[in-house]
């Protein structure tokens, strides 16, 4: 019966006790970091981060390696992308 009792008590008791937290820390009389603790403890108040993930490339479209191989050769002073000898290519 004491159980019960309790139990009826508390559910009457803890929106006002949330409201009074609420209004105490607003107003100074608690310290925010103190009331954010005792809720955390007593009104089951967790700490939730929401992380949204975005399937993005960042770089662009994926080109082709040759290709990006012949427009830095080209950019460069006094290179022709044709007459350049290839080092791996050349040892198979």
């Amino acid at each position: 019966m004491e159980n019960q009792v309790t139990q009826l008590l508390k559910a009457m008791v803890k929106p006002d006790y949330t409201a009074c937290s609420y209004a105490f820390m607003q107003n100074g009389k608690i310290n925010p970091v103190a009331g954010i603790f005792l809720m955390k403890n007593n009104m089951n108040y967790t700490d939730q981060q929401e992380v949204v993930l975005k399937p993005e490339n960042p770089l662009g479209e994926r080109r082709d390696p040759e290709e990006l191989r012949r427009k830095y050769l080209e950019d460069v002073y006094g290179a022709d992308a044709d007459k350049i000898i290839d080092a791996e290519a050349s040892e198979k």
